[in-house]
């Protein structure tokens, strides 16, 4: 006697068989879901928001120079930029969990990118250079 037929569109897994059946413990990972990413998006984002600043003022003769540092960009620059460095070194030693996907151009551009705004907030925060948008 032959088995009925499965029902393909229901959401029970309980007539699937063995084979069919997708592991239980087996997390679904985009191709960038890498907890670096994570924080380095944080670290890039949050210091777009937030601002400690803190005015600098020297004075030689005459001279008065006025340099204003932002912690907040300083720290969020320096936390991006081991994420891309860390990211990037990940990437060329192949150190990924077994069962991902390995998309190595992907994870080079993007630890490149993750470096270069690091490096930008690194700058603003020390007040090396002024961006009109960010404040």
């Amino acid at each position: 006697m032959a088995s009925p037929p499965r029902d393909r569109d229901s959401n029970s897994n309980l007539d699937v068989s063995s084979g069919e059946q997708a592991a239980a413990d087996a997390p679904l990972q985009s191709p960038l879901g890498d907890p670096l990413v994570t924080v380095a998006f944080l670290a890039i984002v949050l210091p777009l928001f937030f601002h400690l600043t803190v005015a600098q003022t020297q004075t030689q003769g005459t001279a008065t120079t006025t340099r204003v540092l932002d912690y907040v960009a300083l720290c969020g620059g320096v936390v991006a930029d081991a994420c891309g460095a860390l990211l990037l070194l990940k990437t060329l030693t192949n150190k990924f969990p077994i069962g991902s996907q390995n998309r190595n151009p992907v994870r080079l551009v993007l630890a490149g990118l993750i470096s270069a705004f690091g490096f930008l907030h690194l700058l603003r925060g020390l007040g090396l250079i002024k961006l009109g948008l960010l404040g």
